[in-house]
């Protein structure tokens, strides 16, 4: 898991739209190892709300799709954990998210 970080830290970019695909991808990858189920989601950019009891419940909502977490929401703990995977959190207002065509979980 510390090489995905590491290869994130490489990947990561500035436009929400980058950040969120790295985001899928490190999450899809740790959902890989984990052996967890990840369904697709199609659509449009929109707000996914969902009830996350564990962190890899969460980063199967973020490899369903172009995402990033509203990390302002997360547990402290969920915030370190993820920022020590590379996997960006979302930094800005949910509307330039959501404009700049990238869904916004919010657990």
């Amino acid at each position: 898991m510390c090489a995905l970080g590491i290869d994130a830290r490489r990947r990561s970019a500035r436009s929400l739209v980058e950040r969120a695909l790295t985001s899928r991808w490190i999450a899809a990858n740790l959902c890989a190892i984990r052996g967890i189920a990840v369904e697709r989601r199609t659509g449009g950019a929109r707000v996914v709300g969902v009830h996350a009891d564990d962190l890899m419940h969460l980063c199967a909502e973020l490899a369903a799709g172009p995402s990033l977490v509203d990390g302002t929401l997360l547990p402290v703990t969920w915030r370190a954990a993820l920022r020590g995977l590379g996997v960006p959190v979302l930094d800005r207002p949910v509307e330039h998210a959501l404009a700049a065509g990238v869904s916004v979980v919010v657990p």
